[in-house]
């Protein structure tokens, strides 16, 4: 007789519970493997509204972006995140829609859409050639292990 796979798999956990019904049976341990949790985001980025090719940041990734004067930065996450700055050496500045970071002459202008799209316009008065660095923390909202780096660039 010919059982396909789901029924042979169907007459052994009759078998093996029949058998442990009868008080003499087999102890049967039913053992499920844990499949890892996937990240919690994926960061792209958009300047002056052009997608940055090949760019997608996930939990654990440190991301280098450069930006000018001018320009419209956009950081798109997949959940929700924090979004934090760093300059200098500065303890982190959480994002605020109307808040700034100023540093080394660059600024950065923050309009926090919702909790998984930042905007920033980017003003500088640096010196001409200058890079002013500034580091962009990105951390999950449901899993504070989960956090990336994107070390920005502002070029002068």
């Amino acid at each position: 007789m010919e059982f396909g796979l789901l029924s042979r798999a169907s007459v052994a956990v009759v078998f093996v519970l029949a058998l442990a019904g009868c008080g003499g049976g087999a102890d049967v341990e039913v053992v499920v493997p844990v499949v890892p949790a996937g990240p919690d985001f994926d960061v792209g980025a958009q300047i002056n509204g052009a997608p940055i090719a090949h760019l997608d940041v996930l939990p654990g990734d440190t991301e280098t972006i450069s930006v000018v004067a001018g320009d419209a930065l956009e950081l798109d996450s997949s959940g929700p995140v924090y979004w934090d700055f760093s300059a200098g050496g500065s303890a982190d500045i959480h994002a605020v829609t109307g808040g700034a970071i100023q540093f080394e002459g660059a600024m950065l202008h923050e309009t926090v859409v919702n909790s998984s799209q930042l905007v920033l316009s980017v003003t500088s008065d640096a010196s001409p050639g200058s890079t002013v660095p500034i580091t962009i923390y990105v951390t999950s909202q449901d899993d504070s292990r989960q956090y990336a780096t994107i070390d920005l660039l502002v070029q002068n």
